[in-house]
């Protein structure tokens, strides 16, 4: 699929911002649940406009290995395989894991791998890019849900920033 998708309730454009199909941007819904039109047979995925531009903007020549460290849900992981060679998604949650891989299975162009491994051991020898979207507190979004500011706490933080850097190393 290269244009628009629509039916009765859904009417989703591809952005101006790439010909890409991973930046898919969705213009109305009429309930929450109508996203699975579509959706559910790998039309499109749902990305931030971070994520989108991440992929849309990465330099990637031709043939590149990706390893995804922290990859659930996998937006990214789906976007960088319709371009790379090959993207190995890891995740160290096996239910994350779990949810990455029907993402992938959904949507995923067949470059896309999914293992279950701790971004501190990284499962490859050699990757020509390494993405790492590292685990946070989730306060980039506070506006959804609102109390997310009120749920860390200088011990999370802590300890978040000590994993952080371990996967940095």
């Amino acid at each position: 699929c290269t244009g628009d998708f629509r039916n009765e309730t859904l009417v989703v454009t591809l952005a101006k911002l790439s010909h890409d199909l991973s930046y898919w941007v969705l213009h109305r819904l009429a309930l929450l649940g109508l996203v699975d039109v579509g959706y559910r047979e790998g039309a499109f995925i749902v990305q931030s406009p971070a994520q989108a531009l991440l992929t849309r903007y990465a330099d990637l020549p031709e043939g590149t290995v990706i390893y995804d460290a922290c990859a659930a849900p996998g937006g990214k992981t789906i976007s960088f395989g319709r371009r790379a060679k090959a993207v190995v998604a890891g995740e160290a949650n096996p239910g994350r894991a779990r949810r990455l891989a029907d993402n992938i299975h959904r949507a995923g162009s067949g470059r896309e791998y999914v293992v279950v491994a701790d971004g501190r051991h990284p499962p490859l020898r050699q990757a020509d890019l390494v993405l790492l979207d590292a685990p946070g507190l989730r306060t980039g979004t506070f506006a959804r849900p609102p109390d997310a500011r009120w749920r860390g706490s200088p011990e999370a933080l802590k300890s978040l920033e000590r994993l952080q850097g371990t996967l940095l190393e």
